[in-house]
């Protein structure tokens, strides 16, 4: 398994290694990094989404809030992990093919050793992928409120021998992440995310300045429909927005995306998920950042 080098930011604190009687051998796995979310801001991240029927659709139930995040009791937060964890892999499993051509082409030339934010990454379910891609010289940060989702996506990177660093934040820590030494990223990466956000703008706008000139922002998202389904989802928003942590069912993330100067939309693709008729349609693709 990689040996991780832990990583610490200021004002953060590193989690300590457990204490072990020296009896039995440990599984090494990636560091935990806590970074302290600034006063007063209400910005979220939401991270890894499970899935719920609901009339014969399927409903996302999306993570809570950063404002929640930080605000729930561990009991909470763990079962919301454990949740997420178990409810997401029939969704990931169906997508799996089609993630892995998204990550591949998004990326590129990942040999030359990238160093990649995962935003909201949950509990890193796209770390299988990154094994399967070969992907040996990148490093993931994974960025998530939930302390025990990054406990899972640390389980989940050892057993894929990923590099990564779980940070407990959200997207308003981005600009410290990228104030240390390593410098700015090669690329984010959001998986279900942006519909959760209390303000697209400002968050590209981050995820913009986060990242180098000429790097890529990598986008999996699910936007609001055409014709009926969208007079629908445009009904329905609200109360997934308060059974939901905020989601919203009638995003136009894409045209978020086009409008905002400092990204250059290289590639989207608009496509289904057997399963997910108000969650729909999806959209994925990359853009490359032109301004810092």
């Amino acid at each position: 398994l990689r040996m991780p080098t832990v990583r610490t930011l200021r004002p953060a604190v590193a989690r300590a290694p457990p204490v072990c009687c020296g009896s039995h051998s440990h599984e090494r796995r990636p560091p935990l990094v806590t970074v302290k979310r600034p006063s007063g801001d209400e910005s979220c991240v939401c991270s890894r989404r499970s899935w719920l029927a609901l009339g014969g659709g399927i409903s996302c139930m999306c993570c809570t809030s950063a404002a929640h995040a930080y605000s729930l009791n561990a009991d909470a937060q763990r079962s919301f992990a454990v949740g997420m964890d178990e409810g997401m892999r029939e969704y990931e499993d169906g997508v799996r093919r089609r993630k892995v051509q998204w990550l591949s082409q998004g990326l590129g030339d990942f040999s030359r050793g990238l160093r990649i934010c995962e935003l909201g990454v949950g509990t890193f379910p796209n770390a299988s992928l990154y094994s399967e891609l070969n992907m040996r010289n990148v490093q993931v940060v994974g960025v998530d409120p939930n302390p025990f989702m990054l406990e899972r996506a640390r389980d989940y990177a050892a057993r894929a021998d990923v590099d990564f660093v779980g940070v407990q934040g959200d997207d308003t820590c981005l600009e410290e992440l990228t104030t240390t030494s390593e410098g700015k990223f090669d690329a984010v990466v959001c998986s279900l995310v942006l519909c959760s956000v209390n303000d697209v703008s400002a968050t590209l706008g981050r995820i913009s300045k986060s990242v180098k000139p000429g790097g890529r922002f990598l986008f999996w998202e699910h936007v609001r429909g055409t014709g009926l389904q969208g007079i629908v989802q445009d009904s329905l928003s609200p109360l997934q927005q308060l059974v939901a942590d905020g989601c919203h069912l009638n995003r136009q993330t894409l045209k978020s995306l086009q409008s905002c100067k400092t990204f250059s939309v290289d590639s989207a693709e608009t496509f289904l998920v057997d399963g997910a008729s108000l969650i729909a349609p999806h959209i994925s693709g990359f853009a490359t950042v032109i301004e810092a």
